[in-house]
């Protein structure tokens, strides 16, 4: 069976004896598992002493479960104080909700089993809308499709260290692109006023783009000002952007290749359009 889970709540929890309380956050089900013990157990077999008091003192007795409690609060509940009933038999250990018993005994358990599986209705209905998106239906490539698929075939090479080398795969001359460094210099000094006036964020981007130059994903360019025919620049603004919210990293640089150059056209507007993977 399985439990759908669209509630929660919080329970506080309490002692029955001793001031110990605390609030918890729940998940709600209709049922956590069966009853437990699932038939009675004959305490004759093992000695409790009298004088200590346990959390549930009807603990041998079939009985239903109201709250399956997670392992951070399990472990803050135990005490100094544990009792061994001997050899193959019950440990009586202290927690602050009073003694609880744990272990084996001596019984015919019943050949019935039950396995509980607690479902997210909303995670599993996200899961199943990402798979609906990533489904692509198979279609025939079109020209320019295919001639990036052949490109790809044919360009992408791997180097000693296990690095793939990928060729971009131009539809036409990089010659028209025209003047880039104007307009990407015109944005870096935009950029470079947030710098000034943000400390953490120029810390950040310092550190980002010299993490880019020590994994080798850029070099600094020796001769900006080659002129030869054979010599082809294209300079990429880029911009920062922040998400504190990130677990990793919280800064990344995004290098916008759809800027458009003095003729018009942008280095993406250049690229061949492959198929979709």
């Amino acid at each position: 069976a399985v439990s759908k889970i669209n509630k929660k709540c919080n329970v506080t929890l309490k002692s029955l004896n001793c001031e110990y309380t605390t609030t918890i956050s729940c998940l709600v089900l209709q049922n956590i598992t069966g009853d437990l013990p699932s038939i009675k157990v004959d305490t004759k077999q093992f000695n409790i002493p009298g004088n200590i008091k346990l959390a549930d003192p009807s603990f041998y007795q079939p009985n239903k479960i109201d709250i399956l409690i997670e392992a951070d609060l399990f472990w803050n509940l135990l005490c100094v104080g544990q009792i061994s009933a001997g050899a193959n038999k019950p440990v009586l250990q202290k927690t602050k909700l009073g003694w609880i018993v744990s272990g084996p005994v001596n019984i015919q358990y019943p050949t019935k089993i039950q396995c509980n599986f607690s479902e997210n209705i909303d995670i599993q209905q996200q899961l199943f809308r990402f798979w609906e998106i990533e489904e692509t239906a198979t279609k025939a490539l079109s020209e320019e499709e295919n001639a990036c698929e052949v490109y790809f075939q044919k360009t992408t090479t791997r180097d000693s260290s296990g690095r793939f080398t990928v060729s971009i795969p131009f539809k036409d001359s990089l010659h028209k692109l025209g003047d880039s460094r104007e307009q990407a210099t015109r944005r870096f000094m935009s950029l470079e006023k947030r710098l000034q006036s943000d400390h953490k964020f120029k810390e950040q981007y310092i550190q980002f783009m010299t993490e880019y130059i020590e994994l080798g994903h850029m070099s600094k360019v020796t001769d900006v000002n080659d002129s030869s025919a054979d010599s082809i620049s294209c300079f990429l603004p880029h911009q920062g952007v922040l998400r504190e919210d990130s677990l990793t990293t919280k800064l990344r640089i995004v290098f916008d290749a759809s800027a458009v150059m003095s003729s018009g056209c942008s280095l993406n507007s250049l690229q061949m359009v492959g198929p979709t993977i």
